[in-house]
């Protein structure tokens, strides 16, 4: 996904990259309940966003 968001658009003459992070929880490897697993997903975006351009991944 992140590859293909980040490819250049070109619009009207200008040249436009888009970036993206995103964070993943897997259920029940990371917890059974909704909001745990909300919370471990935005814990791994707020990692992935810091040391972007890497991946992240847990186990």
């Amino acid at each position: 996904m992140i590859q293909t968001l980040s490819k250049p658009y070109h619009i009207k003459g200008t040249v436009l990259s888009i970036g993206a992070s995103i964070g993943i929880s897997l259920y029940p490897q990371h917890g059974s309940e909704i909001e745990e697993l909300l919370k471990k997903a935005d814990n791994a975006l707020y990692t992935a966003k810091e040391k972007r351009g890497e991946v992240v991944i847990y186990t």
